[in-house]
């Protein structure tokens, strides 16, 4: 626990001070808004993306998904730009950068390798046993580094940060500036986003899109960092080609449209859990949706476990479990309408569309329209 405070107090320390270099494209663990005062979130940038699609009705669209971004982070790379991005900001603005915070970075990442701390987890099936996953296994990407980097490059360098950890949300920031400005200043009205690892560009002109991406491709190359090839999709409206679209992670620049005016329209746009199509309309992403339902359908199986119905001809009986058949049963509730989208009362009747904690809260720009409300109804 002690560490986590210790990290997360550094991330946010961290955070503020390079908040001076860190361009506008960049949405995720962001210091507060100059100018409202307001943590950007995922949220705005699928309003920035609806803005753009009102002032541009010709666009192109290419995303680019970065491959295993927290495991290949380049330990020795990424001191380097730490280094070189603090001394750039105590010029321009004056500041000195904590030596406390710089000791801890480094300390950070001095106590984390994924060859160590991962990969060797691989040798040790006992520790997948003990985790109910007896085939587990986690993958790499060493072949590709090796490639890309130089024969020796994963026994040279020290890879990889933990995920889930503040100060890697930090460094996702730290190492992918290089990156945002390659971008931007290679094209000045490109409309580009980046939240964390996941990027999504557009412009009115293909050959530019083309390029653009392009770019962004080499400056990760330049970053030592690894990245899902773009594929191209044609003919939209054949199923198996459809499918193929939404299994891509990265996607050739394809024209934003109406699939029954050209076939080769594609009418989504995936970011951040939403999908948004050419006329504005927002949904869920299905594979987010599918997850979630899995969720539920996994919570209630555990409460039927702990009353010993195993089987459809098992007869619940309190005696399996420390708690009543009520108890249970209201937990449950409660749970399913958490992942779900919420439960109007007493206490939220006079405002129903504020809701205590539910799923749908993670998508607050969700509107009415018949697809979301066909999603929502199958979620409930």
């Amino acid at each position: 626990m002690t560490d986590k405070i210790i990290c997360s107090l550094t991330a946010k320390y961290l955070t503020q001070f390079f908040e001076h270099l860190f361009l506008d494209c960049s949405y995720a663990f962001r210091a507060k808004n100059k100018n409202n005062n307001d943590i950007p979130t995922h949220h705005d940038c699928i309003q920035a993306i609806l803005d753009n699609r009102k002032k541009e009705k010709d666009l192109w669209v290419a995303e680019c998904d970065i491959q295993k971004f927290f495991d290949t982070v380049q330990h020795e790379y990424l001191l380097k730009i730490f280094d070189d991005l603090s001394l750039r900001i105590e010029s321009e603005k004056n500041i000195v950068l904590d030596n406390k915070a710089k000791i801890i970075f480094k300390l950070f990442l001095d106590s984390f390798s994924f060859q160590e701390n991962i990969l060797s987890l691989n040798s040790d099936p006992q520790w997948f046993n003990s985790r109910g996953l007896p085939n587990g296994n986690f993958d790499w990407v060493e072949k590709e580094l090796n490639d890309k980097f130089g024969d020796s490059y994963t026994s040279k360098y020290i890879l990889g940060v933990p995920q889930g950890n503040a100060i890697s949300c930090f460094i996702s920031n730290l190492i992918l500036h290089n990156v945002d400005e390659k971008v931007l200043e290679s094209q000045s009205d490109v409309f580009y986003l980046r939240y964390c690892d996941d990027m999504v560009l557009m412009h009115k002109n293909n050959n530019i899109c083309h390029q653009t991406l392009d770019i962004f491709m080499t400056a990760l190359h330049e970053n030592f960092l690894l990245y899902h090839n773009p594929k191209k999709t044609l003919n939209y409206k054949e199923r198996k080609n459809s499918l193929e679209f939404w299994d891509n992670k990265s996607k050739e620049p394809f024209y934003w449209g109406n699939k029954h005016l050209d076939e080769n329209n594609i009418p989504w746009v995936s970011f951040v859990g939403y999908q948004v199509n050419f006329y504005g309309k927002i949904r869920v992403r299905k594979a987010t949706l599918r997850k979630e339902t899995k969720k539920q359908t996994e919570t209630s199986q555990k409460v039927l476990k702990a009353l010993g119905k195993l089987s459809e001809s098992d007869v619940i009986e309190e005696k399996n479990s420390r708690k009543s058949i009520n108890q249970l049963v209201s937990t449950l509730q409660q749970k399913l309408i958490s992942m779900s989208v919420g439960r109007i009362n007493i206490l939220n009747h006079k405002n129903p569309q504020i809701q205590a904690l539910c799923w749908t809260n993670g998508f607050k720009k969700l509107s009415t329209n018949k697809i979301t409300n066909t999603q929502l109804k199958y979620l409930d």
